[in-house]
């Protein structure tokens, strides 16, 4: 990763943060008290906890995510007819709102970016025609093994997105704040996804897919290499304690991302049900940090939300989520009766394109190269 200043960042939703390098100044985010009240520095160079908003909200993203995602799992692994209800629960509560989410952060830049409403309006349809393309030349199953592959990458890019901003948030100058934290957490996913195809499961969910074959020799060595990384980093993270200079958040979100990706690809041998795992973790995450865009309005350095986004971004968290799912319910239901009596693969075609879809669009608009962007979430302009 380039260090210089205008590269260094990360990458929400698959694509990078860019940022000014240096501590952010406080943020005046509204929700009774500046976030600079809620933010610690524990001494001279002691360790400093950033938070994003606040800790209701933090403590939710950090902690409240993969627990919520961890319980599921445990839950449907205890009561394996549990399974098929949590995943319905899943999609309908959590999966089906956060593409919608996608739609409420594209639509806030659809008004002043061409490409934004191309994204908006142009692109589903590419994407639609390619997906069917695929799916006519492939089949169902090459749609499924494409969108297991593709979504690991696009979960392992939304969790470095989140690492990097509590980085930066931070200020952390340390050991996790390099090629190490983002090694291991690229790393750790790559290993489980090479189980995952060693493995060759013939379904997820309720259709077939073809991993791609590899030997075990591969699965030894992407292991070998994706632990001595994690070992890397926290032989730092025990120095940067000990030396007083420990970015608490940033190491904590980085524990509990190798927590999921470690139980959802490595521990639990149902393929199911570490997908899972993995997806009510990626879909919760996603809502709460939409919403912190909504809400993000930094004293003078951002331009004001209006209308329907403006009311469900300033400290309405629970209003922004009743509208996604409501949203998603119909949308869904919509495509669901128009598709009627349509086959397996029309409906998968569908699906998958609108997976696709929010995949792409998210590698285009959370590219925080615009100081009114970066101001939203709270980062040094």
């Amino acid at each position: 990763m380039d260090a210089s200043p205008e590269c260094r960042g990360g990458q929400l939703g698959g694509v990078a943060v860019a940022d000014s390098g240096s501590p952010p100044a406080p943020s005046s985010w509204r929700r009774g008290m500046p976030l600079s009240a809620g933010s610690a520095v524990w001494g001279s160079g002691g360790p400093r906890a950033g938070l994003l908003l606040a800790p209701w909200y933090d403590g939710l993203l950090i902690a409240g995510c993969p627990l919520l995602a961890l319980a599921t799992a445990a839950v449907a692994g205890l009561h394996p007819s549990l399974l098929t209800l949590f995943i319905a629960l899943d999609s309908a509560a959590l999966g089906g709102p956060h593409v919608v989410a996608t739609y409420t952060r594209l639509g806030a830049d659809a008004r002043r970016s061409g490409v934004a409403r191309f994204l908006f309006t142009g692109l589903p349809l590419l994407v639609l025609a390619s997906t069917a393309t695929l799916g006519y030349w492939i089949g169902t199953w090459g749609l499924a093994t494409v969108y297991v592959y593709w979504q690991a990458l696009h979960y392992t890019r939304q969790s470095y997105g989140i690492a990097r901003l509590y980085q930066r948030k931070a200020g952390a100058a340390s050991a996790d704040d390099g090629w190490t934290a983002a090694a291991m957490l690229h790393l750790l996913p790559l290993w489980g996804i090479v189980y995952r195809s060693y493995e060759q499961p013939a379904k997820l969910l309720w259709f077939e897919i073809r991993m791609i074959p590899v030997p075990y020799a591969a699965v030894l060595g992407t292991g070998t290499v994706a632990m001595g990384a994690i070992a890397w980093w926290l032989t730092g993270v025990v120095r940067d304690h000990r030396r007083g200079r420990l970015a608490f958040l940033p190491t904590v979100y980085l524990l509990t991302h190798a927590a999921v990706f470690t139980i959802g690809y490595l521990l639990l041998s149902d393929n199911t049900q570490g997908w899972l795992v993995i997806n009510v973790w990626h879909n919760a995450q996603y809502l709460l940090v939409v919403w912190l865009y909504h809400h993000g309005q930094s004293a003078g350095r951002a331009e004001a939300s209006a209308g329907l986004l403006a009311l469900l971004g300033r400290n309405r968290l629970l209003l922004f989520f009743g509208v996604c799912f409501g949203a998603s319910l119909l949308m869904y239901t919509g495509i669901s009766l128009a598709m009627g009596a349509a086959g397996p693969l029309v409906a998968m075609v569908i699906f998958q394109a609108i997976n696709f879809h929010h995949y792409i669009v998210d590698a285009a608009v959370w590219r925080l190269r615009r100081p009114a962007l970066r101001a939203r979430l709270g980062l040094a302009i």
